[in-house]
């Protein structure tokens, strides 16, 4: 079956050519007298990693081998170590190089101790050998050239399926057989001594073959003592042979051959029955419904369909109606390969097969690690192949697709390992090597992906779509609904000014309240309060001073107090004890106050009202502070308009008015200066 358009091959190299195509070379080389000074390598021009390399080689030995490569241009480089090339005087040595795809190569006549050759790789198709039939137990779907390695899975009507498991001792090399069919005279299978390897260590292989009459079985040891590895320090190895998968009708008792030959074994004729035809199985063989039997190979009356839903009584969405759970699909799985060594898989492979899509992939020099995410289906199997090309990997050891457990890592994007069957594709020969299973060079490992179900969690929330915190990707309602997110706490500055009554607190309660009068122009106005309380009160001014003329009972605020100055025109305009110039009029002239305010008194009073210098001694003389010293209350004299300041012995301002009486607030020395129009008296002042 040819599968070279269904195939997506990756190989991963330096990172100049990672998005070269893929392709190969196939290398041919005869060595001369002395092999063990030749070698090789292949490297792509404008890089100095080197892709492949071969040699020394025995004297005289030709090798032939299988390359995978990008395409893209190449130099192989052959060296001689003594300088004399590989021919001609030695021995005529030679090299090759050609694929499928018009690459031909050669050269015969090489005589110094180095010679490059340049080479051009266009995109080719790799030439995969393996079993093409897909009625075979192993089948290699991206097998390109049948390789003759299939095994049977079912044998005519009337003949027998027989199956032969061969497990070696820990000297392989030495063992071979041939199992002859007695029918025809013909061999069915046949390895000679050799045709095993030291690799091959405790392996054990499985040979499939139809029997019509019966078979015979010749086993060879060249060291004449089988595969009785025990006897020599390792272990033993045998032979058991089944005939229709269950009937043992031949097993290897004597493992040391203690033949006549020595080394030689025959199980002697073999004669079996033909396998009985499979018991009929009456069933529903339709997986669509409930009844379905994967036993049955009859159909019976399928009844009851499958019903697909979530099943899982803890989902938002739990179905108890579904019997079949239903799953998400497609979704992506990462699978991971890696090399110890970072020098590339060589003829290693992986492929992954789900249906009809396959994919191959490989691991080129300088990576130790690759993983690829595929887009794959929930509802079908998908095959990982571990397979070779022309040869085995080798040291195997370097070589995985394993992380968890030596199995294959297989993870979706859920982070849920996959691998559900396979283990470790190498086995340990007892001697700190993991050896690569062989015959056939492939293993298979399988898997259900996982995508998760349809099953769908509760999540709790508002469900409402007025509310603030509406959230579309909730199912269902756990009360926790808001309308008016804001400030809830009484103590923030913040829950009095937003206006209104928050029901979720949303964190913006930041400054804390301080309650108080906020007015400016309030008589208790509070500079530091932020939270108004109500507790303003209005500034009513007026004279404070019961025994003044003009007291405001109702003042809260002092103002002037006006003194009745007792002349004869009784209490009023201007007769006033504090008005500066009234008081020195009434000094200079005592008519004025006697006997009445003429024009005279008028004009001294016009008079006093425009002087700025020439009356100060005067306005000095009128200025007095009395009593002092005083238990706390001063009385002052002074004109209308003069402000007081009460200064204490700190330097503080602790009073500063207008009004003529004073309240010291505690014993103590205090500086009263007054001021009117720019004059300025001050005083000495004792409380006791």
């Amino acid at each position: 079956m040819l599968m070279k358009n269904l195939l997506t091959i990756l190989f991963i190299g330096l990172s100049n050519i990672i998005a070269a195509q893929p392709s190969w070379v196939n290398l041919e080389f005869q060595t001369d007298a002395y092999g063990g000074e030749s070698t090789w390598e292949i490297y792509m021009v404008g890089s100095d990693s080197t892709f492949v390399s071969g040699g020394p080689y025995p004297d005289s030995s030709y090798t032939e081998q299988l390359i995978p490569l990008p395409s893209g241009e190449y130099n192989l480089v052959v060296s001689d170590a003594f300088g004399d090339g590989i021919c001609c005087q030695f021995g005529e040595g030679w090299f090759k190089l050609n694929n499928d795809c018009g690459l031909d190569l050669s050269v015969f006549d090489f005589s110094t101790e180095q010679i490059t050759v340049p080479f051009v790789l266009e995109p080719c198709a790799l030439p995969i050998p393996g079993c093409t039939d897909d009625a075979s137990n192993n089948y290699n779907p991206w097998a390109t050239v049948d390789n003759g390695t299939c095994n049977v899975s079912e044998c005519p009507e009337g003949q027998a399926f027989v199956s032969m498991e061969l497990t070696l001792d820990n000297w392989p090399n030495e063992t071979g057989f041939t199992l002859v069919d007695l029918a025809v005279g013909q061999f069915y299978e046949q390895v000679l001594p050799g045709g095993f390897n030291f690799g091959d260590q405790l392996a054990t292989y499985t040979y499939d073959f139809c029997v019509a009459l019966g078979f015979e079985l010749i086993l060879t040891d060249t060291y004449g003592d089988g595969l009785n590895g025990s006897a020599s320090g390792g272990q033993d190895g045998g032979v058991v042979i089944t005939a229709c998968d269950e009937e043992v009708v031949w097993e290897l008792e004597d493992l040391a051959y203690s033949d006549n030959n020595g080394n030689v074994h025959y199980s002697g004729a073999v004669f079996v029955e033909p396998c009985a035809p499979d018991s009929v199985i009456v069933g529903c063989m339709d997986d669509d419904y409930v009844d379905y039997n994967p036993e049955a190979t009859a159909q019976d009356t399928c009844e009851v369909l499958h019903t697909w839903g979530c099943m899982n009584p803890e989902a938002f969405n739990y179905d108890s109606t579904a019997t079949i759970s239903d799953l998400n699909s497609p979704c992506l799985t990462t699978i991971r390969i890696g090399d110890a060594a970072g020098d590339g898989w060589g003829n290693s492979h992986i492929g992954v097969k789900q249906g009809d899509l396959q994919w191959i992939f490989t691991m080129g020099p300088g990576q130790f690690s690759q993983s690829w995410d595929l887009v794959l289906d929930s509802d079908e199997k998908v095959d990982i192949y571990y397979f070779e090309i022309g040869g085995p990997q080798q040291p195997p050891q370097e070589t995985e697709f394993q992380t968890l457990h030596n199995s294959v890592l297989v993870t979706n994007e859920l982070g849920d390992t996959l691998m559900v069957e396979g283990l470790n594709p190498f086995f340990d020969n007892g001697q700190g090597a993991l050896q690569p299973f062989k015959n056939p060079e492939w293993n298979v490992y399988s898997f259900m992906p996982y995508c998760g179900t349809s099953c769908v969690p509760f999540t709790y929330g508002c469900t409402d779509e007025t509310a603030q915190n509406y959230d579309s990707e909730v199912n269902t309602e756990d009360g926790s609904c808001y309308y008016n997110a804001g400030c809830t706490q009484a103590g923030y500055l913040e829950y009095y000014t937003q206006g209104y009554d928050a029901d979720y607190d949303d964190g913006s309660c930041e400054t804390l309240a301080v309650f108080g009068c906020t007015n400016a122009e309030a008589l208790n106005y509070e500079p530091e309060a932020n939270v108004d309380n109500n507790s303003c009160i209005a500034v009513v001014e007026g004279c404070m001073d019961p025994d003044a003329y003009n007291y405001n009972e109702e003042a809260n605020t002092s103002t002037q107090c006006l003194y009745d100055a007792g002349c004869v025109t009784g209490p009023g305009e201007p007769y006033w004890a504090n008005d500066y110039c009234y008081t020195w009029v009434i000094e200079v002239d005592p008519y004025c106050c006697e006997v009445g305010w003429d024009a005279t008194c008028i004009e001294l009073y016009d008079y006093c009202g425009n002087q700025t210098s020439s009356v100060d001694m005067t306005v000095q003389s009128l200025l007095h502070f009395f009593p002092n010293p005083t238990n706390g209350d001063i009385r002052v004299q002074a004109p209308i308009g003069t402000i007081i300041t009460v200064i204490d012995a700190s330097g503080r301002k602790v009073i500063e008015t207008q009004d003529t009486r004073i309240h010291l607030p505690s014993a103590g020395v205090y500086v009263i200066m007054a001021n009117y129009k720019g004059r300025i008296k001050k005083e000495t002042v004792v409380r006791q």
